[in-house]
C-alpha cells in the first residue's frame, strides 16, 4: 500500500513537471515574435528620434520643444521588454507622435523659406509613422497571442505561479 501511493505521488510529480515543460516551451515560442515585434517598432522609434532632433534643430524657436522631446526619446527607446517598461515606452512613442505632427506644422510654416533638407526630413518622418503604426498593429497582433495563451486555463494558472505577466498593447 505505501509503495503504490508513492507511486502515485512520483507519477503525479512526473506529469506536472512535463507539463510545465512544455508549457513553458511553448510561452518561449510565442513570446519570441512578441520579441521581434518590439525590436522591430524600437528600432523605428530610434530612428524618428534621430529625425525629430534633425527637424527641430532646424527650426528656429524650437529649443522649449527638443529639451521635452529628449526626455520623450529616452523613454520610447527603451528596449526593455518587461510589461512596465513597455507600457512607459509606449506612452512615450504617442507622444512623439504629437511632435512629428508640430515638426510638420512647424514645417509648413517654414516652408516659404525654401528649406529643403528640412521638407525631406519631415516626409520622411510622415512615412515612418506610418511604418510604426504598421508595426504597433504587428505587435498588438503578438501580443494578443501571448496573452491569450496565458489566459487559458490551466496556463494561467501556471503563469501566476512563474509569475508571467501579460504584455500590453498600444491603445490610443
Amino acid at each position: 500500500m505505501h509503495y503504490f501511493i508513492v507511486s502515485c505521488l512520483l507519477i503525479t510529480i512526473i506529469i506536472m513537471a512535463g507539463w510545465l515543460i512544455a508549457f513553458y516551451n511553448k510561452l518561449v515560442s510565442i513570446k519570441a515574435p512578441l520579441d521581434d515585434s518590439w525590436w522591430l517598432l524600437n528600432k523605428q522609434f530610434r530612428r524618428r528620434s534621430e529625425l525629430l532632433k534633425g527637424c527641430f534643430d532646424s527650426i528656429p524657436g524650437a529649443v522649449h520643444i527638443k529639451a521635452e522631446l529628449l526626455e520623450d526619446t529616452m523613454q520610447a527607446s527603451s528596449s526593455c521588454c518587461s510589461p512596465a517598461v513597455l507600457c512607459d515606452a509606449m506612452k512615450a512613442s504617442f507622444k512623439l507622435s504629437e511632435k512629428v505632427r508640430e515638426a510638420e506644422i512647424a514645417v509648413k510654416s517654414v516652408e516659404a523659406n525654401g528649406n529643403p533638407d528640412l521638407i525631406s526630413k519631415v516626409q520622411e518622418l510622415t512615412e515612418l509613422e506610418i511604418k510604426i503604426k504598421k508595426y504597433r498593429e504587428l505587435y498588438n497582433e503578438k501580443a494578443q497571442n501571448y496573452n491569450d495563451f496565458l489566459a487559458k486555463f490551466p496556463n494561467s494558472v501556471a503563469g501566476r505561479i512563474l509569475g508571467i505577466q501579460m504584455m500590453p498593447y498600444f491603445f490610443k
